[in-house]
């Protein structure tokens, strides 16, 4: 697991979703796959990846039944990742449709985000931070260039490297995705107290470190053996 907390362009960003359980099978599978690339052949899913669409259809499919994994039951309520999966979900759709008429789809504001704070990043860092794939970071880079938010540029060093810039452009619409992040936000708190927010808050901090510190346990073992 490659460690992504050290990393120049780490900034804030939670997300998650949990792993399909092992007792589905390849028939399931092969529902799902086709089902996924009609889905992709719309504009606004366009860059959806494949095992996060997989995740989603399952916690959906599974919603009040109970899963066994290596005998450990758990009702679809009890579990965590598919909670999550749902918020994550549902941010990315109402952003990007608060964002559809400045062609803005997927993950593409959330470079403009990642850029606006720390400019001129590697297209590889730039995946490996927000965890996708370098050619779903690539496909989306490539999109926003041609908008005009951003450009890019081969490193000085090393000529195999892109490096990624926000353009005068892309500075400014960040104001409104921050805007639309904040209304969002609005959105999920809605039905919570001050108190009840700032736990929120809180649990979801000790969460997110408490994940970070696993994944540099995970990659110190990997390196060292031990």
């Amino acid at each position: 697991m490659a460690n992504f907390y050290n990393d120049e362009c780490f900034i804030d960003v939670i997300s998650g979703t949990e792993d399909a359980p092992d007792n589905w099978g390849l028939g399931t599978l092969q529902l799902l796959i086709p089902n996924f690339f009609l889905l992709r052949s719309f504009s606004f899913l366009s860059y959806f990846p494949l095992p996060l669409y997989i995740s989603f259809t399952l916690n959906y499919l599974v919603s009040h039944e109970t899963i066994y994994n290596k005998g450990v039951s758990m009702k679809q309520s009890e579990r965590i990742g598919a909670k999550i999966g749902f918020i994550f979900s549902h941010n990315h759709f109402y952003i990007e449709n608060a964002l559809e008429s400045y062609n803005l789809k997927g993950p593409m504001f959330a470079f403009l985000l990642t850029l606006s704070h720390k400019d001129g990043c590697s297209q590889e860092s730039l995946a490996r931070y927000l965890k996708l794939s370098k050619a779903t970071a690539t496909r989306a880079i490539v999109a926003l260039e041609k908008e005009g938010y951003v450009c890019r540029e081969r490193d000085e060093d090393d000529r195999r490297i892109y490096r990624v810039f926000i353009s005068d452009k892309g500075r400014g619409i960040i104001p409104l995705i921050n805007k639309t992040l904040y209304e969002w936000n609005q959105i999920l708190l809605s039905e919570f107290t001050e108190e009840e927010e700032a736990i929120f808050r809180k649990l979801l901090d000790k969460g997110r470190d408490t994940l970070i510190e696993f994944d540099r346990r995970s990659e110190n073992k990997k390196q060292t053996g031990i």
